[in-house]
């Protein structure tokens, strides 16, 4: 009764990354619409999740792209000053974050209390593996690639601390549930 009738099942989500449009500092003289997008420069921009960073007296983070020289005052890059009234041709969203990964897994069994009355234990894990989503886009994190600072720098995972969540940390839930 308690050895056998358990039953298993889990959900996997391997996803790419969110998009993003790297906008540019210093911009406010050049562009009157409040879009700061540079043009395509010459040379290779790379982004990629690198190791946790702990600095001495602030926060931990991530580096997810590595900033640039300021673009309005360098030429050669792998971004361009678009010139004063020009958006550049950096297409919006043309950039993707950091990808998913993670993994749901449930075990659970039925026992009979009566004819008509039946229990089940469960245990619900979310994020199986305890892997972390990072949060990068252009709703969360510093697009600019020549602000400097925390321009690149993913700061938090993407955290819903609601139970079955899948992007936060791990969590167990166990239950029972009466069917009658």
């Amino acid at each position: 009764m308690i050895i056998g009738g358990w039953q298993v099942s889990g959900t996997w989500n391997w996803s790419g990354g969110l998009p993003w449009t790297p906008s540019f500092n210093e911009c406010g003289n050049e562009e009157d619409v409040g879009v700061c997008r540079p043009n395509h420069g010459s040379g290779s921009f790379a982004t990629g999740v690198g190791s946790l960073q702990h600095p001495a007296g602030s926060n931990p983070y991530v580096q997810f792209f590595t900033p640039v020289a300021n673009i309005t005052t360098n030429s050669g890059g792998p971004f361009a000053d678009p010139g004063i009234g020009n958006l550049g041709n950096v297409k919006v969203n043309s950039f993707i974050g950091p990808r998913a990964f993670f993994a749901d897994a449930a075990v659970f069994k039925n026992f009979s209390v009566t004819e008509r009355v039946k229990m089940q234990f469960r245990m619900d894990a979310f994020n199986l593996f305890n892997h972390p989503v990072m949060g990068f886009n252009s709703n969360q994190g510093n697009t600019c690639i020549d602000c400097g600072g925390n321009a690149g720098q993913i700061t938090d995972i993407e955290a819903d601390a609601s139970p079955g969540s899948t992007t936060g940390m791990r969590q167990l839930e166990f239950a029972l549930k009466l069917i009658f």
